[in-house]
């Protein structure tokens, strides 16, 4: 689970896009950009959006398309 651990978070080229600090946020230095639920990843817009899915240490979007990569720190 990626939700509580502390991770290097990569998009899906490989470059550093966050960090997760032991909550529910990746966020680019003091800025939230994506909340995770469970295995759910959603956009810190006014509405949330759904925008990938956790798999191990990797989210997918619905397409099937990489979108983020989790490092542990």
């Amino acid at each position: 689970m990626i939700e509580g651990g502390s991770w290097t978070v990569l998009d899906g080229q490989g470059r550093t896009v966050g960090q997760i600090d032991g909550d529910e946020f990746v966020r680019d230095g003091d800025r939230l950009i994506y909340r995770i639920d469970g295995d759910a990843i959603y956009s810190m817009d006014m509405p949330a959006r759904l925008v990938a899915f956790v798999e191990g240490a990797m989210a997918t979007t619905p397409q099937g398309a990489v979108f983020l990569r989790f490092v542990a720190d």
